[in-house]
């Protein structure tokens, strides 16, 4: 005995193809996004590491300036 009518058949199929096509959209770049990109991409992995240098250089040049005034505070 089929306990599945053609309407539950149907309304099944619809939901998936919204699915997918939900996921095809959300998953497909857009002209935005792909115009961000560079033709390179070792400039686009360079780009986080350098940031990433400035941050480090800039912690740093902070921790000498804090030892050198408790040096002067010493001495």
């Amino acid at each position: 005995m089929e306990t599945t009518t053609r309407t539950q058949h149907r309304t099944s199929t619809i939901v998936a193809a919204a699915f997918l096509g939900a996921a095809f959209l959300a998953l497909t770049p857009t002209a935005a996004h792909a115009s961000r990109l560079p033709a390179d991409p070792i400039a686009f992995v360079g780009t986080p590491v350098s940031l990433a240098e400035l941050v480090t250089e800039g912690h740093a040049a902070t921790v000498r300036a804090a030892i050198d005034e408790l040096r002067s505070d010493i001495g």
